[in-house]
């Protein structure tokens, strides 16, 4: 037996910065933003490869903020992405 499940889209933030990818990922919620917003931290933290087998770390934004409302980050290595 199987269950079929339907995700809402969510709004990711992430970087490729294997190093330091949880500071930078933290510092984009902490105000190293456009805006200075500070953001909630949010469950789960996505760590996944990309196709070109890069690893990727990601934070989940929250529900509540849409991909036009998540400010742009001040770090170039951070993106934001809508899945």
């Amino acid at each position: 037996m199987y269950e079929i499940r339907d995700y809402n889209t969510m709004v990711f933030v992430e970087t490729a910065e294997s190093q330091d990818a949880f500071n930078k990922l933290f510092g984009y919620i902490s105000g190293e933003n456009e805006s200075e917003m500070k953001i909630p931290m949010t469950a789960p933290v996505y760590s996944y490869w990309n196709e070109s087998a890069v690893e990727i770390m990601a934070f989940v934004m929250p529900a509540a903020l849409t991909i036009d409302e998540v400010p742009q980050p001040d770090d170039i290595t951070v993106d934001v992405k809508l899945t």
